[in-house]
């Protein structure tokens, strides 16, 4: 139990999937005392707060796409009608593109993941950080591993992870005399919705067993597992406490042992 948040506010982006990081994240958060609003593109966003409701926390969602500078500053304005400060911001909303060569890229393709991944964060940043100033708080992107040591195929998504990751080293050293710290999670594979779907589509392609494949990215892992979900909440939730108070600007490994250096 982490008993500083409980009366906190949090504004978690990219909590409407039921087995997504961001909604496990704001279940978390809720059943810490913390009051969450929940927001995704997608409208399923309000069932995830009912679901939460049901649990007997003050949840409220909201939609908005963070490629719409518009969306987003209309999505801030309601969420302060409702709440004056923001004392938690987390950052989940993200684009995971197929696999392919720098090269057979598509313009379109690399810049719409650059797109959501880096300039979605920057427009929800420069919308929020005002309703966090009055009393500071704490900033927690989910980035990748990706960000620090590039994926073979996925050039794209690196180089906008490591873009989420220096945005975020920024905000720290920018904000910190407003009492605002600004910390990501670098994960390597994690068991979620998006690893299932890429093993998936690449067992069909190569005719190979999904378990194979999942097997296979195990072994590249020094601790022989990939991540859970619940291993990125508990880290979310250490770096939204005042535990983590003095820790700031960090990008926190979160690989099993694949990625050692800082």
């Amino acid at each position: 139990m982490y008993t500083d948040l409980k009366g906190k506010t949090a504004f978690v982006m990219g909590a409407g999937k039921a087995r997504g990081i961001g909604f496990h994240i704001a279940g978390a958060l809720a059943r810490q005392g913390v009051s969450v609003c929940l927001a995704d593109r997608d409208g399923c966003v309000f069932e995830r707060a009912r679901e939460l409701e049901a649990e007997g926390v003050v949840a409220r969602a909201f939609t908005a796409d963070v490629c719409s500078a518009a969306q987003v500053e209309a999505m801030r304005d309601a969420v302060g009608r409702l709440f004056p400060s923001i004392d938690i911001l987390i950052q989940c909303a993200g684009v995971f593109p197929d696999p392919v060569k720098l090269t057979e890229d598509s313009i379109e393709t690399w810049l719409r993941t650059q797109d959501i991944n880096v300039h979605g964060t920057f427009r929800l940043l420069h919308a929020f950080l005002p309703l966090m100033r009055a009393r500071g708080g704490s900033v927690v992107a989910v980035a990748s591993g990706a960000g620090k040591r590039p994926l073979p195929g996925y050039s794209g998504y690196s180089v906008s992870k490591a873009g989420l990751i220096m945005l975020l080293k920024s905000v720290a050293v920018e904000y910190a005399a407003d009492g605002i710290r600004a910390n990501s999670i670098c994960p390597g594979p994690v068991e979620s919705e998006m690893v299932d779907s890429r093993v998936a589509a690449e067992s069909e392609r190569l005719g190979v067993p999904a378990e194979t494949l999942r097997e296979a990215i195990r072994k590249t892992i020094p601790l022989g597992r990939m991540a859970s979900v619940d291993d990125i909440v508990r880290t979310a939730l250490f770096l939204a406490s005042d535990v983590s108070s003095y820790l700031t600007g960090q990008s926190l490994n979160l690989s099993g042992g694949m990625i050692t250096e800082v």
